[in-house]
C-alpha cells in the first residue's frame, strides 16, 4: 500500500511550497541562502580608522574589521599592548600602510606570532616621496629634520585620492585571497566604492580651483599633505616637523614666520590628533588663521574617509579662499 502523508506533513509541505513561491517572486535563489549561511566572517586587523573604513567599504557583511589604533589617536606615537597582539593572533589578515608609518607593525606581526596570518602592506610596490620633499627646506644641515617614520620615505599616500583607490584595489585582491567563496562580493563592492573615490576626485579639483592660485599654498604642523598638495595643484611652502613625535628648533620656527610673512600666507594648519600648541604660537606671531586638517585617524566629526577628505577641501577653500 502506498504510503499516505499525514496532515503534519501535508502542512510542512504546503509551508515549503509557500517558501518557495515566495522566493521566486521575491528573485531569492536558494543557493543564496546557503551560501550565506556558510559563509564565514574574515577577521581583519588594520592599524588606523582610516584603512578600517576602506576595508569596511570592500568587506561589507563578510568582514569584521578591527582598527588598533582608536579613532583620534596617533599612529606614529602608540604602541600595541597585550590586547592588540591578541587582537592580531586572531586574524584572518591584518593590513597596514608600512614606510614606517607605523614603526610597531613589524614587531607587532613577529610577536603575535599567528600562523598562516595574511598580511597586506598597502604602500608595497609605491613610489614615494621622500620624508621632506617639496618646494621648501630648512637652511640649515639635516639635524635630523629630514628623518621621517624610518626614513622610507612620506607615506600618507592616501590623501591623493588616486592611491586610496589604489589601496581599495589592493584590499579587494587581498580579502579574495583569504576569502576565496566572497572574491565576486569583494570586486563588486570594490568596484562601487572606486566609482565613489572617483566622484570625490573629481571634486576636489573643482573645489580648489576655487582658491586663487597665488593662495593655494599650505603651512603645517607635520609634513603630510605632499600627495595632496602634488594632486590637487597645491603647494607645501612649509611644515614645522617631518616627524610629529618631535619638536621643531627654533630656527625652523623663524623660517616659517619668515615665510608666512613674505607670502602672505593665510592660515597655518594642524591635526586634531597632535597637540596644536606651537602651530598656534606661529599663527599669533604672524596673524595667520589656525585651521585643521585629517591625515591618520577618523573622528566623530569626520567618521569615513570621504567624509575626511570632504572636511579638509572644505577648510582649505574657507581659510585659503
Amino acid at each position: 500500500m502506498a504510503n499516505r502523508l499525514r496532515p503534519a506533513h501535508l502542512a510542512v509541505v504546503a509551508g515549503l511550497a509557500a517558501l518557495l513561491v515566495l522566493m521566486l517572486f521575491m528573485d531569492i535563489p536558494f543557493f543564496r541562502l546557503q551560501s550565506r549561511a556558510a559563509a564565514r566572517t574574515v577577521r581583519v586587523v588594520t592599524t588606523t580608522s582610516v584603512f578600517a573604513d576602506l576595508i569596511a567599504n570592500v568587506g561589507g557583511q563578510r568582514v569584521e574589521v578591527t582598527s588598533l589604533v582608536p579613532m583620534g589617536s596617533d599612529p606614529h606615537a602608540w604602541d600595541p599592548t597585550p590586547r592588540e597582539i591578541r587582537a592580531v593572533r586572531a586574524a584572518d589578515l591584518f593590513v597596514y600602510n608600512g614606510l614606517g608609518l607605523e614603526l610597531w607593525a613589524p614587531r607587532l606581526i613577529e610577536t603575535a606570532g599567528r600562523p598562516g596570518l595574511v598580511t597586506l602592506e598597502l604602500s608595497e610596490g609605491l613610489t614615494p616621496l621622500e620624508a621632506a620633499e617639496g618646494d621648501w627646506h630648512p637652511d640649515e644641515a639635516d639635524n635630523g629634520l629630514h628623518a621621517h617614520e624610518g626614513e622610507e620615505g612620506n607615506p600618507h599616500f592616501w590623501l591623493d585620492v588616486t592611491y586610496a583607490i589604489h589601496y581599495v584595489r589592493r584590499i579587494a585582491e587581498a580579502l579574495a585571497a583569504v576569502d576565496p567563496q566572497g572574491a565576486q562580493y569583494y570586486y563588486a563592492r570594490a568596484d562601487a566604492y572606486v566609482s565613489e573615490l572617483h566622484e570625490l576626485d573629481r571634486w576636489i579639483f573643482a573645489q580648489v580651483e576655487r582658491i586663487p592660485p597665488e593662495r593655494r599654498i599650505l603651512v603645517t604642523y607635520h609634513n603630510a599633505y605632499a600627495y595632496l598638495a602634488r594632486r590637487y595643484g597645491l603647494e607645501v611652502a612649509g611644515f614645522l616637523v617631518t616627524n610629529p613625535d618631535r619638536e621643531p628648533p627654533a630656527q625652523v620656527m623663524a623660517q616659517l614666520a619668515r615665510i608666512l610673512r613674505e607670502r602672505q600666507v593665510p592660515a597655518v594648519f594642524v591635526e586634531p590628533q597632535i597637540d596644536p600648541r606651537l602651530a598656534e604660537t606661529l599663527a599669533r606671531e604672524v596673524g595667520a588663521r589656525l585651521g585643521t586638517l585629517y591625515t591618520d585617524s577618523l573622528t566623530a566629526d569626520v567618521p569615513s574617509y570621504i567624509a575626511m577628505m570632504r572636511a579638509n577641501v572644505e577648510t582649505l577653500v574657507e581659510l585659503l579662499h
